[in-house]
């Protein structure tokens, strides 16, 4: 009775066989559809390399940029700390180079009071520097120990021969005032003394005051300062 039992759990008919086929099928597909799936979602690795090449270039960029500013600052420092403090500079005569000399004066400031010195016709008082542009009174009090100023040098206005297009554009006299001065001039003559030139109504005493170094009523005869 064993024998016919233990043949029948060990044989199998054409049912089994193709379910386990079918089994065999499913383990396999499933094993490929897995590495497959793994395959399609695993993420591209992506090259940083030349970005990062790009971010280093810029650092280095922005670092020398820091070292030359640096070097700059400390260029500049020194040459602050080692200019001479023993000289005096004629204002009328010297040049942007002369004025760099005084601390705290640079390229900027010396064109600045040499422009400002050239539309005026020289300097008459060292005051008048407070009149330049962006003038502090640290930076003029500082220059004040180094200046010095020589009246001879003053570019005289010949009142009795200067157009109009010139005096009108001396900082002291107005458009107004040098069409005044003109017309005067044209309909009484050629000014003879300062007190012909307080004639004019536009040109009060302190007009005058401030004007008078630069005038000159004949070729031979220099006005002085008025007091």
């Amino acid at each position: 009775m064993l024998k016919p039992q233990l043949k029948n759990f060990f044989t199998y008919n054409l049912r089994h066989r193709n379910g386990i086929l079918l089994l065999c099928g499913l383990i396999i597909g499933v094993h490929f559809s897995k590495k497959h799936i793994l395959q399609v979602d695993k993420p591209e690795k992506i090259d940083y390399s030349d970005f990062e090449d790009e971010i280093r270039q810029l650092k280095d960029k922005v670092k020398l940029v820091e070292e030359k500013k640096e070097a700059l600052a400390y260029t500049y420092k020194k040459r602050e700390k080692t200019k001479p403090l023993n000289f005096v500079i004629e204002m009328n005569s010297a040049d942007t180079s002369d004025f760099k000399r005084i601390k705290g004066i640079g390229s900027f400031f010396a064109k600045r009071i040499c422009k400002y010195r050239s539309l005026l016709g020289g300097f008459y008082d060292e005051s008048q520097l407070l009149e330049v542009y962006g003038m502090d009174s640290a930076r003029y009090n500082m220059m004040l120990k180094f200046v010095k100023i020589d009246l001879r040098k003053i570019d005289k206005l010949q009142v009795n021969s200067i157009n109009f297009e010139n005096l009108k554009s001396h900082p002291y006299i107005s458009y107004n005032q040098a069409r005044v001065i003109v017309n005067y001039r044209k309909k009484h003559g050629f000014y003879s003394s300062k007190k012909d030139f307080l004639n004019i109504d536009l040109i009060s005493e302190l007009d005058f005051k401030k004007i008078a170094p630069y005038l000159q009523f004949d070729d031979s005869t220099k006005i002085t300062i008025y007091n």
